[in-house]
């Protein structure tokens, strides 16, 4: 079974969903390589179900090693009837992942910050 490699990271950050209109918020894990860059993704999304929350895993299929990398998380997730994104996050955290929510927040409001002063920078009028 393949293992993540030494020189691997693993991270992981919070935010709301862009995905399907039913998801409230996600939950993005990747193994990042220094030289290598992303190794892997592991999208993890709360769907608010009509019989209640629950958790939905995405990933590509060039992506399943995560399965083998990663067994951890994935075990410790079949043994809880009713997982959240708490309970990722709380075993990833085990796992030792970097929580990069906070880095990740300041990116996207800058990132949103600039395309609003571009788009407001361009604003004009085929009305006059």
């Amino acid at each position: 079974m393949p293992a993540l490699p030494a020189d691997a990271t693993l991270l992981y950050h919070r935010g709301p969903s862009h995905g399907e209109p039913s998801e409230t918020e996600a939950l993005l894990i990747r193994a990042h390589h220094p030289t290598d860059g992303t190794l892997w993704n592991v999208r993890c999304a709360t769907i608010a179900g009509m019989a209640g929350p629950y958790l939905k895993i995405e990933m590509a299929n060039s992506h399943f090693v995560a399965w083998a990398q990663l067994p951890e998380l994935f075990s410790a997730l079949a043994g809880i009837e009713s997982a959240t994104l708490d309970d990722v996050a709380r075993i990833l955290d085990e796992l030792g992942a970097t929580d990069e929510t906070v880095k990740h927040d300041r990116w996207r409001e800058e990132f949103y910050r600039t395309v609003d002063q571009e788009r407001e920078a361009f604003d004009f009028s085929f009305d006059d």
